[in-house]
């Protein structure tokens, strides 16, 4: 433990870091030794508490894919048609991001992605990103925390009318119960590729969750996480031949889906990554903590 407080303080030091190449450096990219401080922590899951004062919504049918991808390891690939009929692609004046449908008049996408904004658009029912339907919305609720000095990276809208569930387009579960168990995990979009331009077809990649003191350690270093215990850290799983991937521009709002017993859970909602020296870090607000804010919310204001 000594080992690795020294460790985080010295790359804290910029200018000690820079001169230490072997170790960390500090550039338009973050290198950070992630190979020594995973020798500390073992993959595991973040005990964050669910909190449940108030009932569950009633979601029917939530958290079903009509592709089951549980036994895929995918990195970066195309998305069947119906495996995420949960995920929406939300556009307004500020720009794009990913969201999920929590209810038939709610979606639920990143707070920092249309700041002040309430009209925007929803697509859904495609995984083609403009062959979806589009529906309107009229309201946009920030999730906030009483307890917290700083907001959570997380907004509700409201849609003008309720979407029909079909096979292409279903609510994802919330979370009930512990779900850091939930394996395996998925993030999909139609963010920025590494090549550069955007996909026209959903991208979905296999990761997984990475100890929250793993993640707690690297906000000490990175900083820009004023409330970590609203956010959980991913990476991706099984990347060929050292190949890093992870969530980009346009993701953010996008859910982390988790399987656990045949049903899939929204336990995190894209905030947003950075680069590790080509390991790329996912920064998700998480859900299971605020569940019972959101349950509040949509309640007061459908």
């Amino acid at each position: 433990m000594k080992e690795l407080l020294l460790l985080v303080l010295l790359c804290a030091d910029y200018t000690w870091v820079t001169s230490q190449a072997e170790l960390c450096s500090v550039s338009p990219s973050i290198r950070f030794p992630l190979d020594l401080l995973k020798k500390h922590y073992e993959y595991n899951y973040p005990r964050i508490p669910l909190e449940k004062n108030l009932p569950m919504l009633n979601q029917g049918e939530c958290g079903v894919s009509k592709n089951d991808q549980s036994k895929q390891i995918i990195n970066g690939k195309d998305a069947p048609a119906n495996a995420w009929p949960w995920q929406v692609w939300v556009v307004g004046a500020a720009g794009m991001c990913g969201g999920s449908i929590i209810h038939r008049q709610w979606i639920v996408t990143a707070g920092h992605c249309f700041e002040g904004e309430n009209v925007v658009k929803v697509y859904h029912g495609n995984n083609i990103k403009r062959n979806g339907n589009i529906t309107m919305t009229d309201r946009q609720i920030l999730v906030e925390r009483n307890d917290d000095a700083t907001a959570i990276d997380m907004a509700l809208f409201r849609l003008t009318s309720p979407l029909s569930f079909s096979d292409s387009v279903q609510p994802i579960c919330l979370p009930e119960g512990n779900v850091w168990d939930a394996s395996p995990c998925f993030l999909t979009g139609w963010g920025m590729m590494s090549g550069g331009g955007y996909p026209d077809i959903l991208q979905q990649i296999r990761v997984k969750i990475l100890n929250q003191s793993v993640c707690k350690a690297f906000q000490g270093v990175i900083g820009g996480i004023e409330q970590v215990n609203n956010y959980f850290c991913t990476e991706a799983v099984d990347t060929p031949n050292g190949e890093y991937r992870g969530a980009s521009y346009g993701d953010s709002g996008g859910p982390v889906s988790c399987l656990k017993n045949g049903r899939y859970y929204l336990v995190g909602v894209k905030a947003f990554a950075i680069d590790l020296d080509g390991t790329f870090m996912n920064f998700e607000s998480t859900v299971s903590r605020n569940v019972d804010i959101i349950n509040g919310l949509i309640r007061k204001y459908s």
